[in-house]
């Protein structure tokens, strides 16, 4: 995105010549605007603060090959829960899943923001905050 073509403009460039199209972008809207615009299909490698879902499925795979399943895990997610996409991603991708229950490690100004704790917690999974690395009843460490 050097050039001043527009992404809408490549996007739809692109559209014509490819199988899909994978995107990492600093507009945390990119990824949705570009699977709007597109014929094919478009994965969102990254979006600004926003997102970062290609990070969470890998924490899904290894986190289902360290302990064999992912429903029933504990997890901390450490660090700035408030900005950090892959964080965002991976929350939402285990809400998908049963009986799981993150700990959020940050300062309190750093926390998880409330949208995505929402869309979390309606899975019916239980979220937890700590600023301190009492690492105890956990699983598995997200970063």
């Amino acid at each position: 995105m050097s050039k001043p073509e527009t992404l809408e403009d490549t996007i739809s460039s692109l559209s014509g010549y490819v199988d899909a199209i994978f995107i990492r972008h600093p507009s945390p809207s990119s990824a949705r605007a570009a699977a709007r615009l597109a014929d094919v299909p478009v994965v969102n490698c990254g979006n600004g603060s926003d997102e970062h879902p290609t990070q969470a499925l890998t924490d899904l795979f290894t986190i289902q090959q360290l302990r064999g399943s992912i429903d029933g895990t504990t997890i901390a997610i450490v660090g700035d829960l408030r900005s950090m996409r892959s964080a965002h991603s991976l929350i939402l991708a285990l809400g998908r899943f049963t009986d799981i229950e993150v700990v959020g490690i940050s300062p309190p100004e750093l926390g998880m923001p409330d949208s995505y704790l929402h869309r979390y917690r309606a899975g019916g999974n239980t979220y937890r905050t700590s600023d301190s690395l009492v690492l105890d009843d956990l699983d598995k460490i997200g970063r």
